[in-house]
């Protein structure tokens, strides 16, 4: 009989290389667990040692799809096509200053957008191309 890294032929402690799930790529696994069948149960990735069930890998014939989620139409992908031109920025976001409804606004993470509204004197309401978010000013 050959020793093949299969699956089905595989020893606890044989490393093989899978999918790992907390890097997201690719990585050598070590076997920790298996059915007397040698089907393989557990696996720990090398890289980041963590312990996980073994999926076996997709094979061309008969490849199992990989069922993906549907996102909400309040993404960045959806709404890209409906990104609104807010024209130029009056000035950078700064949470210790003042700002009025309707001023465009350059934020560092979320980008360009415009002040929609005055929720109290500590908090503004902000309008970006990803959605609408609360910001503090004057503090």
């Amino acid at each position: 009989m050959v020793n093949s890294l299969t699956p089905s032929h595989s020893r606890i402690g044989e490393e093989i290389e899978t999918l790992c799930g907390r890097c997201r790529m690719d990585r050598i696994h070590r076997i920790v667990a298996q059915d007397p069948d040698g089907t393989i149960k557990k696996v720990i990735c090398g890289m980041c040692n963590t312990y996980r069930s073994y999926r076996a890998p997709k094979t061309a014939k008969g490849e199992t799809t990989k069922v993906t989620k549907t996102r909400s139409t309040s993404t960045r992908a959806q709404t890209a096509s409906s990104v609104e031109d807010f024209g130029l920025p009056s000035r950078n976001y700064n949470m210790r200053e003042n700002y009025e409804a309707g001023e465009i606004i350059a934020h560092a993470s979320f980008g360009v957008g415009k002040v929609l509204s005055i929720k109290d004197t500590n908090k503004i309401e902000v309008k970006f191309s990803d959605g609408v978010k609360v910001l503090l000013q004057n503090k």
